[in-house]
């Protein structure tokens, strides 16, 4: 094929989903269209996923209270959009034919890991931009995110790109949308309360992206008790 006739193209993102757009022979047969849009969508429909450890339902809920709070009083909105977690993979576009086989690898890694206890207490900012519940240190919970990065890099099949930045586990209440200017006000109000919790870190989940929440594609759990 010559000029225009090859296909090729460029990638663009449409309501959370990344398309590779080709430029396609338009002498084609019906049933060599059909083929091809089977192949466009198997190979080259992408979703944003990241990887977390999700806080249990009666902690979301008590976060869910501070995200409703930063909504109505500075208008945040981004993190309503997840449930409340520890980030241990950032957000990686991936294509859903690979899905089965990242919740297989997933439930492979979870089955040979131990829980153990995480403790959150308090709150914490990356100023001036993000509020947080602030997550104590714990040697278990960042061996936990390295072992998972680096099993997961082992394989060619799956987008993950290693971390420079230091693991800086927490709780998102707000961020992005939070303006400099409300930042003094909202740490404030974060500042006077005390709160302290503790909850088993006993699974992995893994998040995907609709285009308008973060919802759990899967969660698999740890294998040997702790």
């Amino acid at each position: 094929m010559e000029g225009n006739d090859q296909v090729g193209g460029e990638k663009k993102l449409v309501a959370g989903y990344r398309f590779q757009v080709f430029c396609i022979p338009c002498n084609l047969k019906p049933v060599t269209w059909n083929a091809l849009l089977c192949l466009v969508t198997l190979l080259f429909i992408a979703m944003l996923y990241f990887i977390a450890i999700v806080a249990p339902d009666t902690i979301n809920q008590q976060v869910l209270e501070w995200k409703n709070y930063m909504l109505q009083r500075f208008h945040c909105k981004v993190a309503l959009r997840s449930p409340a977690h520890i980030t241990l993979i950032p957000p990686f576009e991936m294509a859903e034919s690979i899905q089965p086989e990242m919740k297989e690898q997933l439930q492979s890694f979870a089955a040979s890991r131990h829980g153990f206890p995480v403790h959150l207490k308090n709150f914490a900012a990356f100023k001036p931009r993000v509020i947080y519940v602030d997550v104590l240190p714990d040697a278990r919970l960042t061996e936990l995110k390295t072992t998972l990065e680096t099993t997961l890099l082992q394989s060619s099949h799956f987008p993950i790109k290693k971390e420079d930045r230091p693991f800086h586990p927490h709780v998102t209440i707000a961020n992005r949308d939070l303006k400099n200017e409300d930042f003094p006000l909202a740490w404030q109000y974060f500042q006077q309360i005390t709160y302290t919790v503790n909850f088993p870190a006993d699974a992995i989940t893994l998040l995907r992206n609709n285009s308008q929440i973060w919802e759990i594609a899967g969660t698999f759990p740890f294998g040997i008790e702790r």
